[in-house]
């Protein structure tokens, strides 16, 4: 996702509930060709929020969920 398109309103309504990581990319590095990363993020959303019915699928086919 870019991060115009993501917050943790977009996460709970695409996905439901459940543990998360994400990454954080900095600027775009030409000599490598590649975005800086900066670190890795783990949060949880409440089990409030049962996961997606595409996502319940999607984990039921052992797909990975991007």
């Amino acid at each position: 996702m870019q991060p115009s398109e993501s917050s943790y309103e977009t996460v709970k309504q695409r996905w439901g509930g459940g543990a998360y990581r994400i990454r954080l990319f900095g600027a775009w590095e030409r000599a490598r060709r590649q975005e800086k990363y900066i670190t890795q993020v783990a949060f949880w959303i409440h089990r409030g929020f049962p996961p997606t019915p595409a996502l319940r699928a999607r984990l039921r086919q052992g797909k990975s969920v991007s």
